[in-house]
């Protein structure tokens, strides 16, 4: 909304906005105002599932055996060693995770527990990781938003790989002037895509004002004729992955029949309480349908980091940067 203009005007402005000190009142205003920006610290990212990039990135936690970009140690789990057991003096021998550790043993034997809990564990039961988040292996697996395709890791982009199969154009309140349609909340009206590809933006846009048209046209009372039915092209052919899902033969027709994964598949990790030690690995990835539920499996929230790249920039070498001098 913002890069379409739509962000002031009547309707929009608000009752409290914030004065604008560089601005001019507009006509009928007593002072200059403006609407809140990021730098305010109003405004922040929405809380959101974190991507299975992002998710394995944090449960891994390099940091702690990192230095001067070289990885001194690798990890199997959130933690240090090859184990799923304590090395320090003080714990050596305790279990690092809330796990079932074999058949029928979720808690250990009468006398010595091994992770102390049979089903769910309280957070801080364990030790965190080396980003200070608790609970990245065991106790509950975690969604995140991505969409489940055994082939992911060859197909999706190197930087910032995310699949969400899910694609929406905004809605045009006016095509001839471009005007977004929007809720009662300012948000843009997202419409399913139509296109099975990603169009450039004059394709885009050609294909919102045809919808637009045949929308008018069809208000206006000119007969429209039902669709006729045809053949699925993809029925009884196998399943071919697809990235965009433009060649993915992923549908109804066939979900059950050839494939039990579809763009409602979405990915959970990181093993629960009643899970083996080889879910507790960051890279095991496992799919359940959207809308199902169980006991094992919650979620933790992300969000978009705005400012600096370094959260921590101190003790580490910069360049130095000359402050610019104001006239």
């Amino acid at each position: 909304m913002y890069l379409n203009n739509q962000f002031r005007g009547v309707g929009i402005d608000g009752k409290k906005m914030k004065a604008d000190l560089n601005g001019k009142p507009a006509a009928g205003q007593k002072r200059a105002v403006r609407p809140a920006i990021v730098e305010d610290g109003i405004l922040k990212p929405a809380y959101r599932l974190p991507t299975e990039a992002e998710w394995e990135y944090a449960a891994l936690a390099l940091a702690g055996n990192t230095q001067f970009e070289n990885i001194t140690d690798g990890k199997i789990y959130p933690w240090n060693g090859l184990g799923v057991r304590s090395a320090k003096k003080a714990t050596r021998g305790l279990i690092m995770a809330n796990f079932k550790r074999g058949a029928g043993d979720n808690a250990g034997v009468g006398g010595y527990l091994n992770d102390k809990a049979m089903i769910t564990a309280p957070v801080r039961q364990y030790v965190p990781n080396d980003f200070g988040l608790y609970n990245m292996a065991g106790n509950v697996n975690e969604w995140v938003q991505d969409t489940y395709r055994q082939m992911t890791f060859e197909d999706v982009d190197d930087f910032n790989p995310f699949r969400g199969n899910e694609f929406a154009d905004k809605r045009l309140a006016d095509p001839a002037t471009g005007k977004y349609a929007k809720d009662k909340y300012g948000r843009p009206i997202k419409d399913p895509a139509k296109a099975a590809k990603k169009m450039s933006y004059a394709e885009l846009i050609a294909s919102q004002q045809q919808g637009a048209a045949a929308g008018t046209q069809g208000a206006a009372g000119a007969p429209v004729t039902a669709a006729t039915p045809t053949k699925d092209p993809l029925a009884g052919k196998a399943y071919n992955a697809d990235a965009r899902g433009f060649a993915d033969t992923v549908n109804t027709s066939l979900y059950g029949t050839t494939t039990l994964v579809s763009n409602h598949s979405k990915v959970y990790k990181g093993g629960s309480w009643n899970d083996l030690a080889y879910w507790l690995n960051p890279a095991t990835r496992r799919f359940m349908n959207e809308d199902d539920a169980s006991a094992e499996v919650g979620f933790r929230c992300a969000m978009d980091l705005v400012g600096a790249p370094e959260i921590h920039p101190g003790g580490k070498p910069h360049f130095s940067i000359k402050k610019t001098k104001l006239k």
